[in-house]
């Protein structure tokens, strides 16, 4: 279906329209594990967001190329995309995209083990997941947060927070981090 959209974005001349078909196929092909395409797709969108000057969807695509670098263990390039997605969302007000691409900070930041940072970034997502009212963007925000209090050694932060991302979630939305929240909890 997004190979469709792309198809008709292209048909209309639309490069706006075009950069998101090409960030969806991207999504999906990131799902199926296929980096090459994603990255190929991940190009065509910035280049053209970039061109349509959608900054929100750019920092969107942005987000995504630094979880798929992440995945590829290219940590520093991941925190690099990261930080760019964040300033451009940030020049936008997009909040809601900021929390996100800090709580995908934190996971790195984590990875690396520099939880002082991820402590930092992690917070930073709750705080604007809490502030955009975001449901399902908070109790995963709680739920890292939880992750990197335990490394830490604050037990009973990292319980509060866990206990709490239980608390917001959506069980529709949720399903997949309920398991690592109790898992945590243990």
């Amino acid at each position: 279906m997004h190979g469709r959209a792309l198809k008709h974005a292209e048909l209309s001349h639309d490069t706006r329209l075009i950069g998101l078909a090409h960030y969806e196929l991207a999504q999906c092909y990131r799902q199926v594990g296929d980096v090459a395409i994603v990255r190929e797709h991940i190009t065509k969108a910035a280049s053209t967001l970039n061109a349509a000057g959608d900054r929100r969807s750019l920092a969107l695509v942005h987000n995504v190329s630094g979880v798929s670098l992440a995945h590829s263990g290219r940590f520093d390039d991941a925190m690099s995309a990261l930080r760019h997605a964040d300033r451009l969302a940030a020049l936008v007000h997009a909040n809601d995209v900021v929390a996100t691409v800090c709580g995908n900070q934190a996971n790195v930041a984590m990875i690396e083990h520099g939880h002082e940072q991820a402590l930092a970034v992690a917070e930073r997502s709750v705080s604007l997941h809490e502030a955009e009212g975001s449901g399902h963007g908070l109790a995963v925000a709680l739920a890292t947060l939880g992750q990197i209090c335990v490394r830490l050694g604050e037990l009973e932060r990292a319980e509060q927070s866990l206990h709490r991302a239980l608390d917001v979630r959506s069980p529709i939305q949720f399903h997949e981090t309920t398991g690592a929240v109790f898992d945590t909890l243990a």
